[in-house]
């Protein structure tokens, strides 16, 4: 299990370590990976461990751009894409 508050600390000293700029472009290049991992998956060329390694990289520049935008924007929309998701996945729930 993570620990939020000890990935809050890493994700906002980083950005205030290295600076937004930095680690917007940093972000840029985790999800480039991601993608090609993801890319190379059907042909056999990655694994779920290779895509389990960028996601993560993915998850923890996400966090960082909390720290760029903002708490409360960042967790408005968090709670709103969460929401909307929610509501697609009703019409697949067994009622």
């Amino acid at each position: 299990m993570i620990d939020i508050k000890e990935l809050e600390r890493i994700c906002s000293e980083a950005v205030t370590v290295h600076g937004p700029e930095k680690q917007m472009n940093k972000m840029q290049e985790e999800m480039n990976e991601l993608g090609l991992e993801i890319a190379r998956f059907p042909q056999g060329r990655s694994s779920l461990n290779q895509i389990a390694e960028e996601s993560v990289d993915c998850f923890i520049m996400a966090y960082q751009m909390r720290s760029v935008v903002g708490p409360e924007l960042f967790d408005k929309w968090l709670a709103f894409k969460m929401d909307r998701c929610d509501k697609r996945l009703e019409k697949y729930r067994v009622k």
